[in-house]
């Protein structure tokens, strides 16, 4: 069985913010033990998926799309498995890269075998964590 999460955009790549903030498009959960999301600043690109079960953190820095303070359209896909012995996959495009490939974070490999919404914790003392669009999912708030 597989699930995913495939995101369309118009982001405009922001610097990280004086207070530390990672300028996320979205973020659900804890980064990067137990959630996923991506960030896109002025000059790198971040995605993860959750290290604690099987995940990885794709970091491109510097990202030669992502110099420019213009919009640009991207395509984020994260593809999990559920079982053990699968593997996922984890890429971002813009919308003139392969999308089957990426070209801002090209296709990576990860092996998340337990994944539910119930394993999704935005510290290791709270409940369950929420999709947050434009900031972290811990920081209630978007920066920058």
């Amino acid at each position: 069985m597989t699930a995913g999460v495939t995101v369309f955009a118009v982001v405009r790549p922001t610097p990280r913010a004086s207070d530390g903030n990672i300028p996320f498009l979205f973020d659900y959960g804890s980064y990067a033990a137990r959630g996923f999301g991506f960030a896109l600043g002025v000059n790198y690109a971040l995605m993860y998926t959750p290290i604690n079960h099987g995940g990885v953190v794709s970091l491109v820095s510097p990202c030669a799309h992502c110099q420019h303070t213009e919009g640009i359209v991207v395509v984020v896909k994260i593809k999990f498995v559920a079982g053990a012995g699968g593997t996922g996959t984890q890429l971002v495009s813009s919308f003139n890269g392969n999308t089957s490939e990426g070209n801002i974070i090209l296709s990576g490999t990860h092996v998340v075998d337990s994944f539910s919404s119930n394993e999704i914790r935005t510290d290791s003392d709270s409940i369950g964590g929420h999709l947050n669009i434009g900031c972290q999912s811990n920081s209630g708030e978007a920066g920058g």
